[in-house]
């Protein structure tokens, strides 16, 4: 098995990379806790900052089929930017399921009043 040396630019790069990921989880919007509310069928995301976003897990297709018992088992990433199931290898970015989540709640207007697209 061969030994590899990091570079000095190569340490500074990688030091760079840990303090901009600090940074990212030490924001106000960084997830620090997740869990899956069985009764309404939605994950709960608590943000740094204490407000909790609820996402309804049909924006989560991936997660279609998979028992409530592994839905509960949610890992936060350490930087806060991704939770995951990891029994069924699925990984999601936090920015992306909000994305999703705001774009559910768009309603249409010219489709007539009040229709959710």
């Amino acid at each position: 098995m061969s030994s590899s040396k990091l570079t000095a630019a190569e340490r500074q790069r990688f030091a760079r990379a840990r303090e901009r990921g600090h940074r990212y989880a030490m924001r106000a919007t960084a997830v620090v806790d997740a869990r899956y509310d069985a009764t309404r069928d939605r994950v709960e995301l608590t943000q740094r900052n204490g407000k909790v976003r609820l996402v309804p897990r049909r924006l989560l297709p991936e997660l279609d089929g998979v028992p409530a018992a592994i839905l509960r088992s949610i890992a936060v990433s350490p930087a806060g930017d991704a939770i995951s199931w990891r029994d069924v290898d699925v990984n999601v970015s936090v920015r992306g399921l909000l994305d999703r989540e705001r774009r559910s709640r768009r309603v249409d207007f010219s489709a007539g009043a009040g229709h959710t697209t």
